[in-house]
């Protein structure tokens, strides 16, 4: 257990980075919308999710299609 002390909470946040590190600045893309569904056939697939958004002026920073390329869903494979 540690107890970090200080005369103002900057003191007292410094001494604790001190002893876990800094944390890392979240990238800006990450902060921003994203889309993910399991079940996309191909890029066009992909494509046309991606063109819905735009057509109705909806905010998308990334889509995710993480796990469909894999065969079983097992990692570090294909499905051919």
């Amino acid at each position: 257990m540690y107890f970090f002390t200080g005369h103002t909470p900057n003191d007292v946040t410094r001494a604790y980075h001190k002893i876990v590190g800094t944390p890392v600045q979240t990238p800006q893309w990450a902060l921003g919308w994203h889309q993910s569904q399991w079940g996309y056939k191909n890029t066009a697939a992909i494509k046309k999710v991606a063109d819905g958004f735009f057509d109705n002026d909806l905010p998308l920073e990334s889509m995710w299609a993480d796990i469909d390329y894999m065969q079983d869903y097992k990692d570090f494979t294909v499905d051919q």
